[in-house]
């Protein structure tokens, strides 16, 4: 792979279109997180505007002061040399989502729970307590699949990248995230790292001391004390509430687990993350052992005129998978990201037939159609070229045919669980789909642009054919999800693994190809 690679420099236009601005799940993206942050001011003045027009004396004093309080806050952030580096490390990603979130908390209160139209768009440009929520739960997805310790994410070590560090408060909420989740191990590792911290940071406070702020090292016993009752340690368990209940009594997981000592919970079986996506994300590349079939080469791919070629690179035949360089310039990567950023969405996935927001897939997404940007319609025709497919968007009857690209953008942690591209009967019967399943059509092939590079993680794997590619900027990848036979490849099960640090953007067109009677 090394004979085409060359090292590539990520340039993000760090600029943001209000206009049109309509976020939730600020999370999932990182141009929303980063337009949260650098556009913030705009967002300022444009709610002030609004809350004038709701004519409600309170909102507008407590938005006044509020203004005020955040102003001087948001030019300190627009002077910071290290902003980037910071909106790209995980740390700081949920520490820009937390300040956020915490703090336009009593601004939301304040303007009630019905806004007006105009002042609910501009707010759902900032995280809230979902938000929060995603991110934490990002944090146990990026510990399990890159099996990071807990006591090095809190620091801000990340396979070697270092950023902002967390508290003792941060550790125990990811710890009550893994803990809903169903992952006591992690749990147990947050959880003693909140505890060391803590321990540190206040002293210790007992029954009588209630007019007192109450010591948070009685609701992490107890939570240790959960986790380990589900796991089987009865004895241990019982440790914690002893200590736990001395501390604050009235927490609700000291008295939950003072019913679950007498109950006793079934022993929780902690989530299984497939072992192969673990050692192929942590590889980032890697290709199939059979390098030696002569099959296999580099070579310049010539299309149409015989000066415009390609360099494809063919690192799998069965399955048929291939890398393309340079298929894209930069100005043709930052205008179709910059087009994209107004119409992004969180991606949903599909389940019996419904098109459903999950953990299995956490990115924001857009279609964009030839008619809407000449440069898609450039690429459109350039794509056909190299695959010798069909780019044309889907028209009943036609034999071969493609969906309009669709540009991703992942946020913190972002990622998509393993799955296979073609789409099942039930979701094909609906009348909405591109290519309805009465046709016999279906997802042939699949061609993914990388818009740019990442500085860890993100990579695309293929579990069962041991192949990882990790994004580099302009590049393709391109594969087939059926054998000549017409049956589907179980070897093009893939993921995308969850990105670490850095912001990733990609650009998929599938092909569509009516698989009755082909061959």
């Amino acid at each position: 792979m090394a004979q085409f690679m060359c090292s590539q420099i990520i340039v993000l236009t760090w600029t943001a279109t209000l206009l049109g601005l309509s976020y939730s799940d600020v999370y999932t993206s990182s141009v929303k997180i980063i337009n949260m942050v650098l556009m913030e001011e705009n967002i300022l003045n444009s709610l002030h505007t609004e809350v004038i027009n709701l004519r409600n004396d309170t909102a507008l004093s407590v938005f006044s002061k509020f203004y005020h309080h955040r102003i001087p806050i948001v030019k300190e952030l627009q002077n910071d040399v290290h902003l980037q580096a910071y909106l790209k490390h995980p740390n700081g990603i949920y520490l820009s989502i937390k300040q956020f979130a915490n703090e336009y908390q009593n601004l939301r209160s304040a303007l009630g729970s019905q806004p007006s139209p105009a002042v609910q768009l501009h707010l759902s440009s900032i995280a809230d307590e979902r938000d929060l929520v995603g991110a934490r739960l990002s944090f146990i997805r990026l510990q399990k699949v890159y099996s990071l310790n807990a006591s090095d994410m809190i620091i801000g070590n990340y396979l070697g990248w270092s950023g902002p560090e967390l508290d003792e408060i941060d550790a125990l909420k990811i710890g009550e995230a893994a803990f809903t989740e169903g992952h006591l191990d992690l749990t147990i590792q947050w959880m003693y790292e909140a505890l060391a911290m803590t321990k540190k940071s206040e002293p210790p406070i007992g029954v009588g001391n209630f007019e007192e702020p109450v010591s948070a090292t009685g609701k992490i016993l107890a939570l240790l004390g959960r986790s380990y009752l589900r796991q089987g340690l009865h004895e241990k368990a019982s440790e914690m509430y002893t200590q736990a209940t001395y501390l604050d009594p009235r927490d609700d997981n000291v008295i939950a687990l003072k019913h679950e000592l007498v109950n006793k919970p079934h022993i929780t079986e902690a989530p299984i993350t497939d072992e192969n996506l673990q050692r192929l994300c942590l590889l980032q590349n890697k290709l199939p052992n059979n390098k030696f079939d002569p099959r296999l080469n580099c070579v310049y791919r010539q299309v149409i005129l015989p000066y415009y070629r390609f360099k494809q690179e063919l690192i799998s035949v069965s399955p048929y998978v291939a890398l393309f360089y340079d298929v894209i310039n930069d100005f043709e990567s930052q205008s179709i990201i910059n087009f994209s950023q107004e119409k992004l969405e969180r991606g949903y996935v599909e389940f019996d037939g419904k098109a459903i927001k999950q953990d299995f897939r956490t990115s924001d997404l857009s279609f964009v159609k030839d008619q809407e940007l000449s440069i898609i319609a450039k690429l459109s025709k350039r794509v056909g070229a190299i695959t010798n497919l069909s780019t044309l968007e889907y028209v009943n009857g036609d034999s071969l045919s493609a969906e309009p690209f669709q540009v991703v953008n992942y946020g913190m942690g972002g990622h998509y669980s393993m799955h296979f591209d073609p789409l099942d009967a039930m979701t094909l019967s609906r009348s909405d789909m591109i290519v309805q399943s009465s046709l016999g059509g279906n997802r042939l092939a699949t061609f993914l642009i990388y818009l740019s590079d990442v500085e860890r993680g993100g990579s695309t794997v293929f579990t069962n054919a041991d192949i990882a590619v990790s994004p580099v900027k302009k590049m393709a990848l391109f594969w087939y999800s059926y054998k000549p036979s017409g049956e589907l490849d179980l070897d093009t099960l893939h993921a995308g693994c969850p990105v670490v640090v850095g912001h990733k953007w990609g650009i998929s067109n599938f092909k569509y190809v009516l698989l009755k009677g082909y061959n």
